[in-house]
C-alpha cells in the first residue's frame, strides 16, 4: 500500500512566493515597476535622508554587482535572440530583482535596531513570564497561540510585501519590528509549559 504523501507547508510557502514572483514578473507592465521605483526612493529620501539613501543605494548596487555582474548569472548570450515581450520581462524582473536588493539593504541598515527590539522584547517576555508563574497566575493557552498565528501571520506578509511589485515605505521596517517584538514577547510571557 502506498502512503499519502504529505507537503512540508515550508516547501509550499517557498513554492507559492517564487510563483508570485515568476507572475509578477509575467503581468506587471514595465512603466508599474519604474513608478514603484521612483515612489520608493521619494520616500526613503523623505523618512531617511538624502545621505542615508545615498548610502542605501549604493549598498544595494554593491550587493547587486557582487550577486549578478561578478558572479556571470547576470550576463546573457549574445547569440540569443528573444523577440520585444521577453526583452521586457527579462527588464522587469531585473528591476524586480534591484528592487527586492535595495529592500534587503533597507532591512540590513535596521537590522541591529530590530534585533535589540527584539532581544528586548524577549527578555520582557521571560520576566513577565516568571512574574505570573510566582503570583500563580497562569493563563488560558489560546492567548499563545493567537499571538504565535498572528507572528507568523505577520512574517509571511512582510515577506510578500518584501516581494510584491508594489512601493515599499521606508518607515514600514521599524513599525513592522515593533509590532513582531511584541508579539514574540506575548508569545513568550503566554507560552504553557508542558510537564
Amino acid at each position: 500500500m502506498m502512503e499519502a504523501r504529505r507537503e512540508d507547508p515550508k516547501s509550499v510557502l517557498l513554492m507559492l512566493v517564487l510563483l508570485a514572483v515568476l507572475a509578477g514578473v509575467a503581468l506587471v507592465p514595465a512603466h508599474w515597476v519604474e513608478n514603484v521605483a521612483l515612489i520608493e526612493q521619494h520616500w526613503l529620501e523623505a523618512i531617511q535622508g538624502r545621505d542615508a539613501s545615498a548610502r542605501l543605494r549604493d549598498q544595494a548596487a554593491r550587493w547587486r554587482r557582487e550577486l549578478f555582474a561578478d558572479s556571470g548569472t547576470g550576463a546573457a548570450s549574445p547569440d540569443v535572440t528573444l523577440g520585444p515581450w521577453m526583452q521586457e520581462r527579462i527588464a522587469v524582473g531585473n528591476r524586480m530583482g534591484a528592487l527586492i536588493i535595495e529592500r534587503c539593504a533597507l532591512l540590513y541598515a535596521w537590522w541591529p535596531y530590530l534585533l535589540s527590539t527584539w532581544l528586548l522584547a524577549a527578555s520582557e517576555g521571560m520576566f513577565r513570564r516568571k512574574i505570573r508563574a510566582a503570583a500563580y497566575s497562569y493563563d488560558n493557552p489560546r492567548a499563545h497561540h493567537r499571538a504565535r498565528y498572528a507572528l507568523m501571520g505577520m512574517v509571511v506578509m512582510s515577506v510578500i510585501l518584501l516581494l510584491a511589485p508594489l512601493p515599499f515605505p521606508a518607515i514600514v521596517v521599524p513599525i513592522v519590528g515593533l509590532l513582531l517584538a511584541r508579539l514574540f514577547s506575548t508569545a513568550i510571557t503566554r507560552r504553557q509549559l508542558h510537564s
